[in-house]
């Protein structure tokens, strides 16, 4: 029996090597992993109600091929892919009834010739089975582009906030250190800075007071410690009073 399926098995083989070769993809993606053909027989007896005996017996020849195939992102799937060649009962009275069909059903398979239709049926079969190995093929390959393309993205979105934290702790790192060096240096020249209306700052020696008023384009520059200080009273030049600059 197991002669008998590895016959039919060797040719199950070639077509799906064939089918392979002739693929976009499948020889590159998958691989024959082992193929062997093998049988099995059951034998039982029966006991019917009326008390009587019957002897059953079922044979079957099969085909096995493993085979690894692309699965998800950068992973493999092994099957087992089954193919059954033959499957015969037969049923007789006693073991020698039972012995004689099983001698027939011998000889019938010994002499039956391979036939071409059957075949083109195994070629189609298996062109089907290779044919849905491609589409799992194709489809794990999608999968691996759209996943791909999604970690390149979380990268570059990653890569662009690293980017801006970076650039934010700069600036303000910058800012920082400027307006240190800016107090250092009022600190040494014992001023202080004010801003008048239009943006001009102008620097105030320390004790000059504390309310400080200039013209428009700060070009006369007033101060007073008194908070009732004004100038614009009694006066035809306008002023202006300036903001301490912090």
């Amino acid at each position: 029996m197991r002669q008998y399926a590895d016959k039919y098995g060797q040719i199950l083989l070639r077509n799906f090597q064939q089918g392979l070769a002739n693929s976009v993809m499948g020889s590159s993606f998958t691989q024959i992993r082992g193929a062997k053909a093998d049988a099995a027989a059951i034998v039982c007896v029966i006991k019917l109600e009326d008390g009587k005996e019957v002897y059953h017996v079922a044979t079957a020849c099969f085909f096995i091929l493993d085979v690894r195939m692309p699965y998800g992102t950068m992973r493999t799937i092994d099957r087992r892919l089954w193919n059954v060649l033959e499957l015969t009962t037969f049923t007789a009275t006693d073991e020698k009834s039972l012995d004689l069909a099983g001698s027939e059903a011998a000889r019938m398979k010994g002499s039956i010739q391979l036939n071409p239709q059957y075949s083109q049926a195994i070629v189609s079969m298996q062109q089907g089975r290779i044919e849905q190995i491609k589409q799992h093929v194709r489809a794990g390959i999608i999968r691996n582009q759209q996943q791909a393309a999604r970690i390149s993205e979380q990268i570059r979105q990653n890569a662009a906030e690293i980017s801006d934290i970076q650039m934010s702790m700069y600036e303000s790192t910058s800012a920082m250190q400027d307006r240190v060096t800016q107090l250092h240096s009022e600190a040494i020249r014992e001023v202080n800075p004010y801003v008048s209306s239009d943006g001009t700052v102008v620097d105030v020696p320390i004790g000059s007071g504390t309310q400080v008023w200039s013209t428009s384009d700060a070009s006369t520059i007033l101060s007073s410690d008194s908070y009732f200080f004004n100038p614009n009273i009694g006066s035809t030049i306008e002023y202006q009073e300036m903001q301490l600059l912090r």
